[in-house]
């Protein structure tokens, strides 16, 4: 029995150092011979906030420190659509690896999703300053931020799961997901307060999982407040629910990906 257990540890042991070292190939191969290195993470956003500011922070003068409100909502989104992306993409790459090694094949998403997570946690450093810049007064409400953000993290490693599992079978998903980003951007109210949307279409957003992590994140750095039960319930359930799905179709699927490459 000490001997089985010891072999599973080594083994894991093995997996992770496996996830941390693509992860950090990730980045270098990303970064490679660039000037700027981690702070082109910023630049899009960054561009997102500029727009934001000049166009809709007079749209919305009734909104108290527009570029705060609107940067709250960027931050976090700003994590979603590229892990989402390089996840989706990560199984077709390291194909020609999976079909000469015995390496599990969930190595490479994970991967891939970690590399986008040390990207935007580095990206949190120059967001902070930005942030305080623009009004922010640092409260005992950013310590509530770990949970939304732990929830999100396993939202998104669902999400990816699902993806680059389906995405070996159907090329087309990879397409059609970074054609829908833009849709899912000004679905998600971002740039602009749900208050704006009318009452009886309101029921629409909730379906939007992106909503049930930025809305408390942005009540509790902007706003300051506590999120009530029913949004810290929704956030939960939607990560833990994704996640499992995710992780089962993945493990239903993974036996076929050789064939597929």
């Amino acid at each position: 029995m000490y001997l089985l257990s010891s072999t599973q540890s080594a083994k894991w042991q093995t997996y992770l150092y496996m996830v941390w070292t693509l992860a950090w190939k990730n980045i270098r191969v990303k970064y490679k011979n660039s000037i700027l290195g981690l702070l082109w993470s910023l630049v899009n956003p960054l561009l997102f906030l500029l727009i934001f500011s000049y166009v809709f922070g007079h749209a919305f003068p009734d909104i108290e420190n527009y570029t705060l409100f609107a940067l709250t909502g960027l931050v976090i989104w700003s994590l979603f659509p590229v892990s989402t992306s390089q996840s989706a993409q990560s199984l077709l790459e390291g194909g020609p690896i999976l079909k000469s090694l015995a390496v599990p094949p969930i190595v490479f998403p994970l991967s891939s999703l970690l590399s986008s997570i040390f990207q935007f946690l580095f990206t949190l450093i120059p967001f902070s300053f930005i942030m305080l810049s623009f009004g922010y007064e640092p409260s005992i409400h950013i310590w509530a931020t770990i949970p939304v953000m732990f929830f999100f993290f396993l939202f998104i490693a669902g999400l990816s799961l699902l993806l680059c599992s389906v995405h070996v079978f159907f090329r087309d998903v990879g397409l059609l997901w970074n054609t829908l980003m833009p849709a899912v951007f000004y679905f998600t109210p971002i740039a602009y307060p749900t208050t704006l949307i009318p009452e009886h279409m309101r029921w629409a957003i909730q379906l939007n999982p992106v909503f049930h992590f930025i809305a408390p994140f942005r009540q509790l750095i902007y706003e300051q407040q506590w999120p009530n039960m029913q949004s810290w319930w929704l956030l939960s359930a939607t990560g833990l629910l994704w996640f499992i799905i995710g992780l089962l179709v993945f493990k239903a699927l993974q036996k076929h990906f050789i064939s597929h490459y």
